[in-house]
């Protein structure tokens, strides 16, 4: 199969330093279809590679060329002709593959470090990776606001509300409120009411969910995310009044 190719941009924005996040990236030199590469990506770390700024850009391609192979998966996914990354984030810069000379639906990305070209490429060939991993810092606030001003304050002083991806950022959440003996926390999840659906104020798409039982319960003054201790100790999503004043996590 000739594969697409797509040149590969950097993005002009500088990137953006928070101490609050740190995001690196390794390769994993296994050869495993696309699949079985995000699965030993997500068990090690965070997720295939997935980079947002020139300055990430650069790190991956580093590591691409460090393996001396031709094709390194990325996360990459292009489906009914749009890229996106496998998390189902929007990439954030211009990228438009050729697509009419494969019938599949769905095509998967490696980058070559030699031509830095982009390939889409059947997504069950094998490769090595790159992998993302995202060590965050929770701030927990105990001083209790609505959720506006807990998003506002957590904006200006951080980086934004706290958005929980997977498991992962789950159980970091519910050590972090075990140290600080809370029980009920806002986090930046918000309910838009013209789509009626859930997001993250940060932009994250919400894939992951752990909402409790009969939860989200759809009253119409009920739009705002918190993390709630149960009965038996555990840390589940409830929909509540966004005038509440709670603590909250920022990152």
């Amino acid at each position: 199969m000739k594969n697409d190719r797509v040149l590969f941009l950097l993005l002009a924005q500088s990137a953006l330093v928070l101490a609050s996040e740190v995001r690196t990236f390794h390769l994993l030199k296994e050869n495993r279809s696309f699949t079985a590469a995000r699965q030993n990506c997500q068990a090690r770390y965070k997720d295939l590679g997935i980079f947002r700024t020139a300055s990430e850009a650069r790190d991956v391609l580093q590591l691409a060329n460090v393996s001396q192979q031709r094709r390194v998966w990325i996360g990459g996914v292009y489906n009914r002709s749009e890229w996106r990354w496998v998390n189902k984030e929007r990439m954030n810069f211009p990228c438009s593959p050729q697509y009419a000379s494969n019938n599949k639906t769905v095509l998967c990305g490696t980058i070559d470090p030699v031509t830095e070209m982009w390939n889409l490429e059947d997504c069950g060939n094998a490769h090595l990776s790159v992998c993302l991993d995202v060590q965050r810092t929770l701030y927990v606030i105990s001083q209790k606001r609505e959720w506006k001003d807990a998003l506002s304050y957590c904006r200006t002083n951080y980086t934004d509300l706290l958005s929980i991806a997977d498991v992962k950022d789950q159980k970091q959440l519910e050590e972090t409120l075990q140290k600080h003996s809370l029980d009920k926390v806002w986090l930046g999840l918000k309910k838009h009411m013209a789509w009626q659906q859930w997001y993250w104020t940060n932009e994250q798409v919400l894939e992951y969910q752990l909402w409790a039982e009969g939860q989200p319960s759809h009253p119409l003054d009920e739009l705002c995310g918190a993390a709630q201790k149960d009965s038996r100790g555990n840390f589940y999503w409830y929909d509540s009044c966004c005038y509440e004043q709670l603590p909250f996590v920022c990152y």
